[in-house]
């Protein structure tokens, strides 16, 4: 396969690069199967076929390399055994000198060298790694200032290389293999304006994994504003900031050299995103050069970043510089009406940072702006999110009144969701509303009734005086999907109250006996207590009800029949539930034996 898969790259080579389809996904089916072979036979292959001088058969074979496996497990080094591994160093160091000394050979392929050298995480290729970064960042600076200069006179492959950047692979490579001395060249590139973003970060990665930081989840999108509220109360805990560690101070100290008002445009862009590095780790205090950064003269959308990293280090901004954001987009956006289209996600990062704000109510003012400039209704379920997030009651009652007054920017289920992270008595009483259709529309759809009642329930349980609150609307509200969530509600409660209120409700609309009533006399009458030696399972057990069956008992002879009916169904019930898993210790089998009527009724 590795034959084949060359024979194809140089078969593309000799016909000037023109694109072959059938080549082309020839050569990905080939990919697909070397990717799926057992690393000691590909790595024999791959050494066997090696030995080239070939740039691009190198590029490909690197690839190859680095690529190896399933998407998982290419996060983690290509593994074999010792004797293997050596020769593979070997091999690399090999090619890395052959691209390095032609003059035929091209960024792209640099690349794939330094990607397999990631793969490897090889402290002994580091020298190498770094001279394959020089060398890109030299070619690609030469390209970039032809572009600039005489763009005209390029080939279409020269203008697309000068527009592309291999730093990722760069950086991934470098943060693979860590240690001192990769530290230290990092160092030395954290002023470098194409590579000094990307060294930071490579810095980042390599103190949290002495930290052990769990690895960022792939699904969860930058910035994640979850932290903040626990982040302010640390710092309410602890005003003093900790001391930078050895690598933030690094960047610090680059960021002052950095950060001067006749430094030149690249060195402060470059400081201002080195800012949000810096502060993702301890930093000590930085007051000062914060300050610094924000006042530089550069476009405010190019502090965006740095300001939402303030916001997730604890500290509030000022809502004006978001919403002096909003409105340079807006002036903007009249100009450019595409930006109404597909520049949205811009603005909406602007809009999300205003609840972490001084004034968090302006996020009021900032989505009045936007929604009030968009030619046709648009969505901004970040800014509820946020809002969600933001800790305090000013951004709560934000919420609620973006709720009242614009319900339209979110669906019901993100309303809701907001609600929830809050976490607060004041929110489930928003929820409620929400269910009920008192806010936001008409009502939840067909999948949120379940969801909204399984969260009212976890609501309930850290504010117990809410069940009173839930039972009221329930008797108060005549129909539709916000009963049925107080209806579920009630049912997930395992309260006896709330199945009483449940079965008047039940007996007031007419409504017969059925799997919501019978699952609410499950969590009533059976406790869940975890399962020895069984991780997430549990074990059911009888909890004794004596005055519930007995009060059960009493509506099925005075009541009236669609209330006696649901009472005998409830007992009934009870009864099956107790055959089944037992009968509690201290619950008679008659639920009133002292009435003298008999139970069950065929006794009579």
């Amino acid at each position: 396969m590795i034959d084949s898969l060359l024979a194809l790259a140089d078969e593309r080579v000799a016909a000037g690069g023109r694109y072959d389809q059938a080549a082309s996904e020839r050569s990905q089916l080939l990919r697909d199967r070397l990717h799926a072979t057992r690393p000691a036979s590909f790595a024999t292959a791959l050494l066997s076929r090696g030995e080239t001088d070939q740039p691009h058969q190198i590029g490909l074979l690197a690839d190859l390399l680095a690529s190896h496996g399933s998407h998982e497990s290419r996060q983690a080094p290509f593994v074999v055994e010792d004797d293997v591994r050596r020769e593979l160093i070997a091999l690399l160091h090999r090619w890395a000198e052959t691209l390095l000394s032609s003059r035929d050979s091209k960024r792209h392929q640099l690349a794939e060298v330094g990607r397999a050298i990631g793969r490897l995480a090889a402290p002994e290729l580091v020298d190498d790694l770094a001279r394959l970064l020089a060398v890109d960042l030299e070619r690609w600076r030469q390209l970039r200032a032809r572009r600039s200069t005489a763009a005209a006179h390029m080939s279409i492959e020269e203008r697309s290389d000068a527009a592309h950047c291999w730093a990722r692979q760069y950086r991934e490579a470098f943060a693979a293999i860590g240690g001192d001395v990769v530290v230290e060249i990092m160092r030395t590139y954290l002023e470098d304006e194409l590579f000094g973003f990307d060294a930071g970060l490579v810095l980042k990665e390599i103190w949290e994994r002495l930290q052990n930081v769990p690895a960022a989840s792939p699904f969860k999108v930058w910035p994640d504003f979850a932290t903040v509220s626990a982040r302010r109360q640390e710092r309410r805990v602890e005003p003093a900031p900790n001391a930078a560690v050895p690598v933030a101070a690094m960047i610090f100290a680059a960021i002052e050299r950095l950060a001067t008002a006749g430094g030149g445009e690249p060195h402060q862009r470059i400081a201002i995103a080195l800012g949000r590095n810096g502060l993702s780790m301890p930093h000590g205090n930085q007051g000062a050069v914060i300050e610094a950064l924000l006042a530089l003269p550069q476009p405010l959308r190019s502090k965006w970043e740095l300001l939402t990293a303030i916001v997730l280090d604890g500290e509030a901004i000022s809502a004006e510089l978001p919403l002096q954001a909003v409105r340079e987009w807006l002036a903007a956006a009249r100009e450019k009406t595409w930006m109404y289209h597909e520049s949205l996600l811009e603005v909406e990062g602007w809009l999300q940072l205003l609840p972490f704000s001084d004034r968090p109510a302006a996020t009021i003012e900032g989505v009045e702006l936007v929604i009030g400039a968009l030619p046709q209704p648009r969505h901004l379920e970040r800014v509820v999110s946020a809002l969600g997030d933001a800790p305090g009651e000013e951004a709560e009652r934000a919420l609620r009144a973006l709720m009242e007054r614009h319900p339209q920017i979110a669906s019901r289920h993100d309303w809701a969701r907001a609600i929830v992270k809050r976490g607060t008595r004041s929110g489930a009483i928003m929820l409620m509303d929400l269910a009920a259709g008192e806010r936001a529309g008409t009502g939840p759809g067909p999948g949120d009734v379940y969801w909204m009642a399984r969260e009212l329930v976890v609501l309930i349980q850290r504010h117990p005086d809410l069940q009173a609150e839930v039972m009221r609307r329930y008797e108060t509200t005549a129909s539709g999907r916000g009963r049925g969530v107080f209806e579920h509600t009630l049912a997930e409660l395992g309260d006896k109250d709330a199945l009483l209120a449940l079965i008047a409700g039940y007996a007031a609309c007419g409504q017969g006996f059925d799997g919501l009533l019978e699952n609410a006399i499950r969590e009533v009458a059976l406790s869940k207590q975890p399962a020895a030696g069984w991780i997430g399972a549990y074990e059911l057990h009888p909890v004794p009800l004596p005055e519930l069956r007995r009060t059960l008992f009493s509506m099925t002879q005075n009541e009236s029949p669609a209330t006696a009916a649901l009472a005998k169904a409830c007992l009934a019930t009870i009864d099956e539930l107790r055959d089944e898993y037992g009968a509690s210790e201290f619950e008679p089998r008659h639920p009133d034996v002292g009435s003298g009527q008999p139970w069950p009724p065929v006794a009579g």
